[in-house]
């Protein structure tokens, strides 16, 4: 099954990573701003503080040294939805808001990749990534079980009421070994409502391999992940959850 099934999916952030390698992408981000500026107006700097002990012998004190350097870059749509990071390591697209659709998500995705390349020359591609962050609402009249399988277990379940959770799973991809997806699980408690429980499902996949710039090549690869990604999802989640997702509004 694919998302686009689901009339009302929980999806509330989609991304796509890419970590390619270039010499030095401060260099030229303001050229790829250009490019994209009418779409993405707003520029913020990542920096990344760094901090170090030195001492010179043992009759003197620490020496406490700070250093801040810019990390990346990330460009920010005008209606908040879209977000385009770079820097030195790679290329990340994300959406946040209403997701309709993987189409739709790749084609907001390619004339900016293209930008990048065009712009920043990479040289290769070491890992492609897709990740979706879910949320599902439970209702208080219902049970975790109702709507989700990968749950942490006890002896005796009905011993005990969930309150707080966060479980990590890993999953090789039987068709390639090299495909990883992670599935993240978790509820927090300070977000619990007297109506849902809030659920947390993110869904990781990534391949770290030797990939060409070339856009079909890549978009083959990110066609892959996505459906392992799916497969994972809609393994983790009951019948009735996927009814749910179903119909508009639920």
């Amino acid at each position: 099954m694919a998302d686009e099934n689901l009339l009302d999916p929980p999806i509330k952030e989609a991304l796509i990573d890419i970590r390619t390698s270039q010499e030095d992408v401060h260099e030229y981000v303001e050229t790829f701003h250009e490019k994209i500026i009418d779409n993405f107006p707003e520029k913020q700097i990542k920096r990344e503080l760094s901090v170090s002990l030195s001492k010179k012998s043992e009759e003197e004190k620490h020496d406490l040294s700070q250093e801040e350097a810019v990390k990346g870059y990330a460009f920010k749509s005008l209606d908040g939805s879209e977000f385009v990071q770079v820097d030195n390591d790679g290329f990340t697209f994300s959406f946040v808001g209403d997701y309709e659709g993987w189409s739709k998500f790749i084609n907001l995705f390619k004339p900016l990749w293209e930008d990048y390349v065009d712009t920043m020359q990479p040289d290769s591609i070491s890992r492609i990534g897709v990740r979706f962050i879910n949320k599902i609402d439970i209702p208080r009249s219902k049970t975790l079980d109702d709507y989700i399988v990968t749950l942490p277990r006890t002896k005796d379940d009905k011993s005990f009421v969930l309150r707080e959770m966060f479980m990590r799973l890993v999953f090789p991809d039987k068709n390639n070994e090299n495909n990883i997806g992670i599935l993240t699980e978790a509820i927090n408690p300070k977000e619990v409502t007297e109506k849902s429980i809030p659920f947390i499902m993110d869904v990781d996949v990534f391949c770290e391999e030797i990939f060409s710039i070339d856009y079909d090549a890549m978009s083959s690869k990110l066609e892959e992940l996505r459906t392992y990604k799916n497969q994972i999802f809609f393994s983790s989640i009951t019948d009735e959850a996927i009814g749910k997702f179903k119909e508009k509004g639920k």
